[in-house]
């Protein structure tokens, strides 16, 4: 087995599974040093797609300021969802974001703007693909959510009658 300029022999390799009696046609041989693919870069909403998307969202963010703030929102969501990253590694100047984004994930608001989206069949496929994402990331979030709510809700109320269960709600 020989390396030839940071190149792996593959014949010498198949040849000392030979000469240990084992079909080379057996082992998996993963490629070497393929680098890995390299993912496109996030792409911004074009004006077009933010119609679209305002559209559907008009009602929940009319009354944010300033204006641009819902595409900004908006735009914060899918890069986190490009990057793969939580809404909670944006820059601590983006904490309404943050807020946002976990009620919007509480009251099912993000599920059904991509629940829309998709029905309106306006935007391209990799950018349902991403509100899908998101819809899906909320919903693990509101179920991880009320799921913690209901244990600790459980603690607090064991044999305190239904009056404490009220109370803490």
């Amino acid at each position: 087995m020989t390396v030839n300029n940071g190149d792996f022999d593959l014949d010498a390799f198949h040849s000392a599974l030979a000469a240990l009696g084992i079909d080379p046609s057996t082992v998996a041989f993963p490629a070497q040093n393929q680098p890995e693919p390299e993912r496109e870069s996030y792409r911004p909403l074009d004006d077009s797609e933010w119609s679209c998307v305002e559209r559907h969202i008009s009602h929940a963010v009319r009354l944010m300021r300033p204006r641009e703030a819902a595409r900004s929102f908006v735009e914060h969501l899918l890069i986190c969802e490009h990057s793969k990253l939580s809404t909670r590694y944006l820059p601590e100047d983006q904490e309404g974001t943050r807020q946002r984004a976990l009620r919007w994930s509480l009251d099912g608001r993000l599920e059904k703007l991509a629940a829309d989206l998709r029905a309106a069949g306006q935007l391209g496929e990799d950018r349902l693909a991403a509100f899908d994402a998101i819809a899906e990331r909320a919903r693990q979030t509101r179920a991880r959510i009320v799921g913690s709510r209901a244990m600790r809700l459980d603690e607090r109320t064991a044999g305190s009658g239904a009056g404490a269960a009220r109370r803490i709600c």
